[in-house]
């Protein structure tokens, strides 16, 4: 499982929200953070650290009036240290941090997310529900996300596990198999008519991409580097032998590269 570690903090009321660096993170690893704010009065306004790019957010309100803001943000680990600030009006807030390795080590690793959340208090049961996402290759890492109004005691959705519980909740699972994935569904064990929030986060896994492509004949495409240039090659002809071009539409695939270096495969 990709998941390394986490870091959080207990609810409290403050305008600033600081939690240590995940242990045993090393560069590379990607972050990925929940930050809630809640307070009696108008909504707040959460500001991450630099550096953290968000993902999502939203607003829910309870019946009582209180206003509860939640984000979700990632950041690629490079010589982390110390701690993360995150900031707000002051409202009682809780921030957890989450380390995952093995994902891809440039560009954004979120290959997808969705969120869902109460749009009146007052009517909603005790179970949140997180909308699917569709997964592109295998073993994504699913982030499920949720604030609840519950402090512990959930269990997490079906094939998830659990990573936190507390107002936040965090899971997550390894996808097997490109596609669809979800919905999902959580008791929030609320006894009161509250909102809450999910968020569902797929990240792409390192290597994503230079899996092998069949053509129309069953030959296997594969991603190479030729002279530090991402490639696509036919891994066997005919003969046995790369193949480089089409050969008159016999139905093999074309080495072909794109203006931003990186593998295209064009299949006939």
């Amino acid at each position: 499982m990709p998941f390394r570690s986490l870091t959080s903090t207990t609810v409290a009321t403050r305008a600033s929200t600081a939690v240590t660096v995940p242990a045993g993170v090393v560069d590379g690893d990607i972050l990925i953070a929940m930050f809630m704010a809640q307070r009696v009065a108008a909504s707040t306004t959460l500001t991450p650290p630099a550096g953290w790019t968000v993902i999502d957010s939203s607003r829910v309100k309870d019946a009582a009036g209180s206003t509860c803001d939640s984000a979700i943000y990632w950041k690629r680990a490079a010589g982390e240290s110390g701690s993360y600030t995150f900031t707000n009006t002051s409202a009682s807030t809780q921030l957890v941090v989450m380390a995952y390795s093995g994902e891809i080590a440039s560009g954004s690793p979120i290959a997808t997310s969705s969120k869902n959340f109460t749009t009146d208090p007052t009517s909603f049961g005790a179970t949140a529900s997180a909308f699917a996402v569709t997964t592109t290759v295998n073993n994504e890492d699913l982030v499920y996300l949720a604030h609840t109004w519950v402090n512990g005691a959930l269990t997490p959705p079906t094939g998830f596990t659990e990573r936190f519980d507390g107002f936040l909740y965090a899971a997550d699972q390894v996808f097997a198999t490109a596609g669809s994935a979800g919905p999902f569904f959580q008791n929030t064990n609320n006894t009161a008519a509250q909102p809450w929030t999910t968020f569902v986060i797929a990240l792409t896994p390192a290597g994503a991409g230079a899996g092998v492509v069949v053509g129309r004949r069953g030959i296997p495409v594969v991603s190479v580097v030729v002279g530090g240039v991402a490639v696509t090659e036919v891994a066997a002809g005919k003969d046995g032998l790369p193949i480089t071009e089409s050969l008159n539409g016999t139905g093999l695939a074309v080495r072909k590269v794109s203006a931003g270096g990186m593998p295209v495969i064009y299949v006939t």
